[in-house]
């Protein structure tokens, strides 16, 4: 089950792709492409539901990313409620996420931008996430 890598991979533009340097859009490769960018860049000052994430918590998304197992990406994708990969992309990306997981929104956002961000929707249930 690829479904969180999936809904990524639809989302993505083609100008975003090559910011992140994907060019398949294959599961897999999305994931060691974003490896790649969480080691490049220093995220800050994203909003998560309205409160901004502390240094601390930043670290620690990226400590996920990094040690994040890829090949067990078929397995499924466990989406965190404040997941890691969603606050890089955020990030990376300048995407405000609204992510409606079984009724509940949870929101991403850069605190700081100097161009508006682009409005991205998800949504997830217990075993399926998808663009919505």
């Amino acid at each position: 089950m690829t479904c969180f890598w999936q809904a990524i991979a639809s989302t993505l533009t083609s100008k975003e792709k090559r910011m992140l340097g994907i060019r398949s859009g294959r599961p897999k490769e999305i994931v060691f492409q974003l490896k790649k960018v969480n080691e490049k860049i220093k995220v800050e000052h994203v909003l998560w539901n309205g409160s901004e994430l502390s240094a601390q918590e930043l670290r620690e998304h990226s400590t996920a990313i990094r040690e994040y197992d890829a090949t067990g990406i078929y397995n499924g994708h466990l989406c965190g409620t404040c997941d890691s990969f969603l606050v890089l992309l955020c990030f990376a990306l300048n995407w405000h996420v609204r992510h409606n997981y079984r009724g509940h929104t949870i929101t991403y956002q850069r605190k700081r931008t100097a161009v508006p961000p682009r409005q991205v929707r998800f949504a997830s249930n217990s075993g399926h996430f998808y663009c919505g």
